[in-house]
This record gives structure tokens, sequence and C-alpha cells, in this order.
């Protein structure tokens, strides 16, 4: 899969401006589900987000969103560790919906403590429920 960034800058602050753009370092465009009901390897969705300018303090508020959840093939299991700007331990759960094509997002709000927060939302990426 190709890499994603979408980019977007708050207003300057001062003189100082701050500006962040994430990507999507995700491997595949499908989670692998070895089961129903057991959730997806940690680091199988993979997002980074990249900071600069303003205070260069940031903080990183991270979230996986279901887009379509396929008629129930996918919920979320665990956030993970949300501030990093690397976010690879979020988890999915397949669910009795096997092979429905479900539809997921990441969304990451990034502070500076200085400028406003930045909100950066990925493209939406498609995952399937494969069952061992």
């Amino acid at each position: 899969m190709l890499p994603m960034s979408i980019g977007v800058s708050s207003q300057a602050v001062s003189a100082a401006s701050f500006s962040a753009s994430l990507s999507n370092d995700s491997p595949e465009p499908e989670i692998v589900l070895f089961a129903e009901g057991l959730p997806s390897d940690e680091g199988a969705l993979d997002f980074s987000v990249s900071a600069s300018g303003g205070s260069g303090s940031y903080t990183y508020d991270w979230r996986i969103e279901i887009v379509d959840d396929g008629a129930g093939m996918v919920t979320i299991e665990s956030q993970g560790t949300t501030d990093q700007a690397v976010f690879s331990q979020a988890t999915v759960v397949g669910g009795g919906n096997q092979g429905a094509l479900a539809s997921i997002r990441a969304k990451c709000i990034v502070r500076d403590g200085v400028a406003s927060p930045i909100t950066l939302v990925s493209d939406a990426m498609d995952v399937i429920g494969l069952y061992e």
C-alpha cells in the first residue's frame, strides 16, 4: 500500500507557525483476523504524524474510527497507546460476517500547547476479515 499523507497548518501564533501531516504506513490494506472474536495483530494498523513549528512540545490524541462496520464485521478492540507520533497498537476484532468489507480511518489531534490544535483524519481504509 502506498503511503498516504494529509497536511494541515494552523493559524500562526506570534511568529511561530505550527503544522502537521499524517501518513498511513499500514503494510497491507487488509487486516487479517484469525478467528471470530479475536483481535488483529498490533501493528496491522500503522499511522504516523510529523509535526513542526509552534512550541515544539507536541501531544497526540489518536483514535481509530469505524466508517462502515461491514454489517457487524469489525469492531474496535483497543485504541492502544495514543500519546505518541507513531500509532501502531490499535486492534480491531472480526465479527460473524466473514469476508464482508468494512472501512476504518485514523484520527489524530495534535497539540503544541500554544496554537490551536490540528485535527488530522486519514482516508478510509478497507479491512476484510480473513479467517483460518
